[in-house]
Parts: structure tokens; sequence; C-alpha cells
């Protein structure tokens, strides 16, 4: 008997007629992060920008945010690029025609925030005058921006001593597992213990802002030694049978606070109160359930002033 021939596959024409560079391009490209060790790593359109951001610590390239069947080599696979050295921070990203760069000295940043949901990732840089850096990326790579986290942690608080390891003496419980959790963490990288400030726990009954009954996301704010670090879902609420895989989680070194404000709720509504940290021009908002007496004596005690939120503006 004969084997019948097999016919051979077309040959894509799209991908052997590109040069070789831009085939190896598109043959490591995916939904993570980039490594950038030398100039031939980094996508063709930030190139000339080497010789300035070769010396810093980290450099990373973001990847677009595409599925691999819909792209192609010699299309633009990798939208930033991200340089973090010790005197700040490097921001490459691509436009239209060309890209756009932006120097950070750490004296202008105020803090981090982290959110991730499932596979989605956006890492923020806040800046003292209100504006914030965002890179969004899949969560495959978080460890690249948890190694990240650290390095800036530690540019941005220099000189305070971090607390010895020891046991969690906090008189204020974690009721959660997720938050319990996450308090583990970050008292792993603090290098020491993370006392609880204010804890409050998933699924209570609230009311959202339309005065929707809804179930609440939980809150919980740390003293992570030289920085508050609180610790929450993206979203203060929930439907009552949506799931939530979200976390954030901000930090902001103390000596970068310069004031707090607190705005109560309405408690026969179950409403949520606000309590905004201000770094310069930065607000964070937080929103609680209960009274955050511990957070705010706890800043009072670090020099922190408490403010008067800003009126509401009238509209016609």
């Amino acid at each position: 008997m004969f084997a019948l021939a097999r016919t051979p596959p077309p040959a894509r024409d799209w991908y052997f007629t590109a040069s070789p560079e831009a085939r190896k391009e598109y043959d490591a490209f995916g939904p993570w992060i980039g490594v950038v060790t030398k100039r031939e790593d980094l996508p063709p359109r930030f190139r000339a920008a080497w010789p300035e951001i070769r010396d810093a610590r980290f450099v990373l390239k973001l990847p677009i945010r595409a599925d691999r069947r819909d792209v192609r080599p010699g299309m633009d696979l990798y939208d930033m690029v991200l340089a973090i050295g010790e005197d700040g921070a490097t921001v490459l990203k691509l436009t239209r025609d060309d890209t756009a760069r932006r120097e950070l000295g750490w004296d202008s940043v105020a803090g981090i925030s982290i959110f991730t949901d499932l596979l989605y990732g956006c890492w923020t840089l806040l800046l003292r005058d209100g504006d914030t850096i965002s890179a969004t990326y899949n969560t495959v790579s978080a460890h690249h921006f948890a190694t990240l986290g650290d390095f800036i942690r530690q540019k941005l608080s220099p000189d305070v001593p971090r607390p010895e390891q020891g046991p969690d003496t906090s008189p204020v419980p974690i009721k959660d597992l997720f938050y319990r959790n996450q308090a583990r963490t970050v008292r792993t990288t603090s290098g020491g213990r993370a006392r609880v400030l204010h804890s409050e726990p998933l699924g209570r009954w609230c009311r959202d802002d339309r005065n929707r009954r809804r179930l609440s996301t939980g809150l919980l704010v740390l003293d992570a030694g030289d920085a508050l670090v609180a610790i929450d879902r993206g979203v203060p609420t929930r439907g009552f049978f949506q799931p939530s895989y979200a976390a954030r989680q901000v930090f902001v070194p103390y000596r970068r606070l310069t004031g707090f404000a607190f705005t109560p709720g309405q408690p026969d509504r179950r409403g949520f109160a606000h309590l905004t940290l201000y770094a310069d021009g930065q607000a964070v908002p937080l929103a609680c359930l209960e009274f955050p007496e511990e957070i705010m004596a706890h800043l009072s005690r670090h020099g922190v002033r408490s403010e008067q939120p800003p009126a509401p503006q009238s509209q016609a």
C-alpha cells in the first residue's frame, strides 16, 4: 500500500517576508512584560533613548493589549518603556508619530497604587502635583512591579529604619481571609510588623452613592513603619450576587503626607464616610463605614494636619 502524500501547509507569507529582526520580536511577543538589558531588546521606535536609560536599575517594556492572532511582525508591539533608576523614573510612551518622554525625580512622587483584578493589573505612580502615571499589564508579570514597588519605596523613604521582624500585636482584628492575606503580604514586603489601624470586613449591608442596597467590600489600613498602606477592592460596594476578585493597595510614605480630611456619611442610610489623604496636590479617598478614629490619631502623631474638605461647587 502506498501512503497518501500530505499537501504542505500554505506558507505564512506575512511571516516569512518580514525581516529577521521583526520576526524575532514577534516570536517573543506575549502578554508578559519584557526585561530590557541591551539596545536590541528595545522596540525599534524607542531605541534612540537607549543612551539615556541604559544605566537605569530596571528597564521594562510593556506590550500592547492585543491577542497574538491579531498582530504581525513589524507592528508596534510595545507601547511603553519604564526606566527606573537611582535618581528617578523615565517614562516613554508611544504616540501616533513619535514617542513621548517624561522624566520624574523621586521628590515628585507621592506614592504608589497597585490594582489587580484576575489577569488585569494597573500600576500607578501618584505624583505630588496631582497627576498620575499608569501602566496596565497582565498579572502574569506582577512580580516585576512587586520588585519595582519595593525599590521605589526605599527611594521615597530612604532614611527611615524598617521595624524589626516580630509578631503582629495589633489590637484591631482582621475578620476575613482576604484582608488577613493582604496584611501578611505587606508585613513581608515591609520587612517587619504591619500594625492594623483600621479594619472593616467584607459583606456588610450598606448603601451606595445612589442609595441602592449593596454589600460592602471592606477596608484595611496599616501602619508599615515608614508609610501608610490602604487596601480595598477598588470600589466600596458590590451587588448581592456579584463576585469580587479585585484588590487595590495604596502606599504613601508619611513624609509625603501633608494633610487629611474626614467627611461623615449618613448613618441612617448606612452610607459611606470618606477619609481623604493629601500629599500636596495628590488626593487619595478612602470609603469607610466606621469612624476612622485610630487612623486620624495616628496621622496626627506623625504631624499630618487635619484639613476641612473643600466645599462642593454649586451647579447651575
